[in-house]
């Protein structure tokens, strides 16, 4: 009997671990779903994303739309560094954009090779979401999207960039 209860105790604490693995995978998903829907990103790029993440975690949405509306109606200050920190990866994406680093014909291992020409970049991706997802985006618009999806995210990205130059913000890394 002594042994059932240990075995039992065991498998329980394993099962709590890893329920509290769950909650907390849920609760990052939740985060970037409600990050990706607040943001100023490629149309395109959100619904891919939001479904992927909603594939992947279905159920979340409540946290989600909690979230989003906060960041949306009430955190404005927040809102707004991570759209800036998302503008910061979309710049560096048309940055390489534009010395043909990154092309249409280009796949993941474009993006990987130029991401590994620059560590400081690499690092910069690796460690900010904001960042990371504004130049995923862009890179989404040049290499999947339409013309008129990496057009609009640019025309979008230079009035933002015009706006952070009028408060004097830094918006390039």
């Amino acid at each position: 009997m002594v042994l059932f209860t240990g075995v039992a105790l065991k498998g329980l604490a394993q099962a709590n671990e890893r329920n509290a693995e769950l909650t907390k995978a849920s609760d990052k998903d939740a985060t970037r779903a409600a990050m990706v829907a607040t943001l100023d990103l490629p149309q395109g790029y959100k619904n891919i994303e939001l479904a992927r993440l909603d594939a992947i975690n279905p159920g979340f949405q409540s946290g989600t739309m909690k979230m989003g509306t906060t960041l949306m109606t009430r955190d404005h200050k927040e809102a707004a560094v991570l759209q800036l920190h998302a503008d910061r990866g979309m710049n560096a994406a048309r940055d390489l954009v534009a010395g043909s680093k990154i092309t249409r014909e280009g796949g993941a291992a474009e993006v990987a090779k130029a991401l590994a020409a620059n560590p400081a970049l690499k690092a910069k991706y690796d460690s900010d979401a904001a960042f990371k997802t504004g130049f995923d985006s862009l890179v989404w618009a040049k290499q999947r999207g339409t013309d008129a999806d990496y057009d609009t995210a640019i025309k979008h990205l230079d009035a933002r960039d015009a706006r952070y130059e009028q408060h004097h913000i830094q918006y390039r890394v």
